[in-house]
């Protein structure tokens, strides 16, 4: 508001790519590593056996 411009968009001038800013940069890694760790973990994740069931 203070510029009366976003500040943290990213454009590179030395090639045609379209431009973007920061956060989505941060949203699309956040959710490229969760998808990583639910495919490596998917058996802890998706197990319906919790740790208070197999102390019964």
């Amino acid at each position: 508001i203070v510029n009366g411009f976003v500040v943290d968009f990213i454009e590179f001038s030395f090639f045609e790519f379209p431009v973007f800013n920061a956060a989505d940069i941060f949203v699309n890694i956040g959710a490229f590593l969760l998808i990583i760790y639910l495919l490596i973990n998917r058996k802890k994740v998706f197990s319906r056996d919790t740790v208070s069931d197999k102390d019964e």
